[in-house]
């Protein structure tokens, strides 16, 4: 006579309840959703996700030469050191992903110039104005679209919990800004200066900031078609950088953070491009937006940090532990996108820099001309 086989999925609703609240780390939950129906509507996000950390995972750069009709995206956990979850994601095919703020990505597609925000993990989308909308489309014919119209993005609050959202985006190679809401037909155009090129935006405490290329930082009034500089930074400091990112401590204060890159030794003369690439330091100022003024600090307060294409996100000392991840340190994936097409696609250029003891440690990557690893938060 065979064994009888136990029906996992008939477990009582109240037992997968209490199982579910035993897990603590949130690639666990997102398998102990994926068991079967029954099982996902024990482990509703709504009940658990406030207890989360909120320890990014990364989710790995396409793989299109595997198969042209693949999906399947892959998701790395720092605090399992492997492959956590692989699962489809059909609109994200052949499309530029970036993370815009509480695990939401943007989504652009070149050749049709559609614009979506994306839940990867519920696959819910929210349309958005097209590339067609901007009016520089019809006149910068010879750039590409899939990296010029949409550089940069961030969101005011989550989509999944409001519809009261704004977006504000970068435009142009960085030229402009851009802001949407729900129910909106066409970008709302923010008045700066014609020669500004904005290197990163956030929403900190109400506000929009942006951060140029010369060190302006820029504050979005509300409910205003206009920018304006709060300070300028000494370009002194600036004279070395190639990426900056705003960001909001676990402590709730605003990090300026500069990302140096140097070629690397021994690369050939002729390496016009730098496509020898590498980081080699992180330089991180605390910015103090009611004086306004900054100072260059030399520690996290235990936090670790997490940088790439259009990402900043922090974590706590405690988050940070409980999952395996050293504090004080900046964990960096690659977002190089000019020396893209010279290396066959984006990736090669992450790692983690010890902010105390400058150290760096490089971690390889696969490339991706489409989309390159972004890390992804989960517990927002």
């Amino acid at each position: 006579m065979e064994p009888k086989l136990t029906d996992w999925s008939a477990l009582h609703l109240d037992l997968l309840v209490e199982i579910a609240k035993g897990i603590s780390i949130v690639e666990d939950f997102m398998a102990f959703r994926g068991v079967c129906i029954s099982w996902r509507s024990a482990a509703t996000k709504d009940k658990f996700v406030p207890r989360w950390p909120r320890a990014p995972l990364l989710m790995l750069a396409d793989k299109p030469e595997r198969n042209l009709n693949c999906v399947e995206r892959e998701f790395y956990s720092l605090s399992k050191g492997k492959i956590c979850m692989r699962f489809t994601l059909p609109e994200a095919k052949g499309k530029r992903c970036m993370e815009v703020g509480f695990g939401w990505l943007l989504t652009v597609k070149d050749t049709s110039g559609e614009i979506n925000l994306l839940n990867p993990f519920s696959h819910q989308q929210i349309h958005l104005p097209g590339l067609q909308t901007i009016p520089e489309y019809k006149i910068y014919t010879w750039v590409d679209p899939f990296y010029y119209f949409i550089t940069l993005a961030t969101l005011s609050h989550n989509p999944s919990k409001t519809s009261n959202f704004t977006l504000l985006a970068t435009q142009c190679g960085g030229k402009f800004l851009g802001l949407w809401r729900p129910g909106d037909a066409a970008w709302t155009r923010i008045q700066t200066y014609d020669d500004t090129l904005f290197e990163h935006v956030n929403y900190y405490k109400g506000k929009f900031f942006a951060i140029s290329y010369r060190g302006e930082f820029w504050v979005l009034d509300d409910d205003s078609p206009t920018a304006r500089i709060l300070f300028s930074m000494d370009r002194r400091l600036l004279s070395s950088y190639r990426q900056l990112y705003l960001v909001e401590s676990s402590f709730g204060k605003l990090l300026l953070i500069l990302r140096v890159e140097n070629a690397i030794p021994n690369a050939p003369l002729n390496d016009i491009i730098g496509k020898y690439y590498c980081t080699t330091a992180f330089k991180v100022y605390r910015v103090d937006t009611t004086i306004p003024d900054y100072e260059e600090i030399s520690s996290l307060e235990g936090d670790a940090i997490f940088v790439g294409f259009n990402d900043a996100i922090s974590i706590s000392r405690v988050e940070a532990e409980t999952n395996g991840i050293k504090n004080n340190c900046i964990y960096f994936t690659d977002d190089h996108w000019a020396a893209f097409s010279a290396l066959g696609g984006g990736g090669k250029d992450t790692g983690i820099y010890n902010v105390e003891d400058r150290s760096v440690e490089h971690i390889h990557n696969d490339l991706s001309l489409i989309c390159p690893s972004m890390w992804i938060p989960l517990g927002n």
